[in-house]
């Protein structure tokens, strides 16, 4: 009889599900300290924020520009997660490739981490390109159902630092937040309930 009860009750919970609202990141109006002298960390938007995670100010230019070594101003590292706390899945993004072909050697080297975090303990991390021009970068399961987004420069090694900064930009970060209801038990469910618990006391 418990066994049933369990799984009655599983099922008519189940009968809320969560709900999930799709979101594109665009980052459309950003600031930065770098051109208005007004000190930024953060940008909220749809539900999700950025936050500065590293060295250098937070910024770009209606996107999330990084910079790290030499003379760039910009960050060098971004979380990203919900307002609400609530997990939320990573579709994809669009890295921006800013530095010319001519500005490094050899072939293209990973410049770019990300790191997906569930419950403060990372679960998934994987790297891209900004060397070969704009691209879109899917992500598969493993950045499912995660709580924050780490997004990090690595220092390339086919790129003179003394030349220039080395940048790119982040940009239209397809995400998906997951969260249940806080809605009342359908009548149907509470009936079910009910009736459940009426037997599993007359049983008793």
């Amino acid at each position: 009889m418990r066994s049933f009860i369990c799984a009655v009750t599983a099922t008519t919970f189940a009968l809320l599900g969560s709900t999930a609202t799709a979101a594109v990141l665009t980052f459309d109006g950003i600031q930065s300290e770098f051109f208005t002298g007004i000190e930024v960390s953060d940008f909220t938007e749809d539900g999700f924020i950025t936050e500065l995670a590293g060295s250098g100010l937070f910024g770009g230019y209606d996107d999330l520009h990084l910079d790290f070594s030499g003379d760039g101003p910009f960050m060098d590292a971004v979380s990203v997660r919900t307002v609400s706390g609530n997990p939320f899945t990573l579709n994809s993004l669009l890295i921006e490739g800013l530095i010319r072909p001519d500005q490094y050697t050899g072939a293209a080297q990973d410049d770019v981490t990300f790191e997906a975090f569930r419950g403060g303990a990372l679960t998934a991390t994987t790297a891209g390109t900004s060397q070969l021009g704009d691209r879109i970068m899917s992500f598969g399961t493993d950045f499912a159902s995660i709580d924050q987004l780490f997004i990090t420069g690595i220092y390339p090694t086919n790129f003179d630092f003394t030349e220039i900064d080395f940048h790119f930009g982040v940009d239209d970060i397809d995400v998906t937040e997951i969260s249940m209801p806080a809605v009342p038990l359908p009548a149907s469910g509470l009936l079910l309930l009910s009736t459940v618990l009426f037997v599993s006391g007359g049983a008793a």
